[in-house]
């Protein structure tokens, strides 16, 4: 019974292998025909692996296996295809990139309005029914834009996560103040995109004095 079923598992993987192979090709047919004749006219290809590894990162870790499979058997029919899949989505990776970039830049215009008190950058960085933990932005945006202290923030590790109009960036942090350490902590931004623009709708964050690494003054 166990080598009837075990005949039968393989059998099953080898109409699922065939049925991913029939859809990659037909997807990326032109791409296909293509790489068939002129793989190695792929840059990926000349890319050292490791290398290649990291360029596919973004695609998880199921691109970097495409990617080996295809640097191994490359005149088979089957690498060709995965790897124009792979190429194919290379794009989407690059725009969620781009959006990650422009999150970290919306952040960064906060911490640049700090250090000018600059009250209407400061404004400008928050939709208008923005907070700060669970009060509004006004208040605090009057005492940094008016302080004597000159306030310099630097973040550094930053994870962003993007999803359609929504973002979320977990930013550890140290701010000097007058150019001495004060504290570190981390902040924590919930965004929107409102006319093509990332704002802030809401920033937490907390505080500590012990634990941190005044050296970090960002990447």
């Amino acid at each position: 019974m166990r080598r009837i079923e075990t005949q039968r598992s393989r059998s099953s993987k080898h109409r699922t292998y065939a049925q991913t192979f029939v859809d990659l090709q037909e997807k990326y047919s032109h791409c296909s025909e293509h790489y068939s004749n002129n793989y190695w006219e792929n840059p990926l290809m000349r890319q050292p692996l490791n290398t290649v590894q990291h360029t596919s990162q973004g695609l998880s870790t199921l691109g970097s296996r495409i990617l080996i499979v295809a640097r191994k058997r490359p005149h088979t029919r089957l690498a060709t295809a995965m790897l124009c899949a792979l190429v194919g989505s290379t794009p989407l990776v690059h725009a969620q990139e781009d959006q990650e970039q422009q999150v970290l830049k919306a952040v960064t215009s906060l911490f640049d309005g700090m250090r000018a008190k600059d009250a209407d950058t400061l404004r400008s960085a928050f939709l208008p029914e923005g907070r700060l933990g669970t009060d509004g932005t006004e208040a605090w945006i009057t005492q940094v834009s008016n302080s004597d202290a000159y306030l310099d923030e630097v973040t550094f590790d930053e994870t962003v996560l993007v999803d359609d109009g929504m973002a979320m960036a977990w930013t550890p942090y140290n701010l000097f103040v007058n150019g001495e350490f004060h504290h570190c902590g981390v902040d924590i931004f919930s965004l929107r995109k409102a006319e093509g623009q990332w704002k802030i709708l809401q920033l937490d964050d907390t505080r500590r004095t012990e634990g941190c690494d005044p050296e970090r003054r960002g990447r």
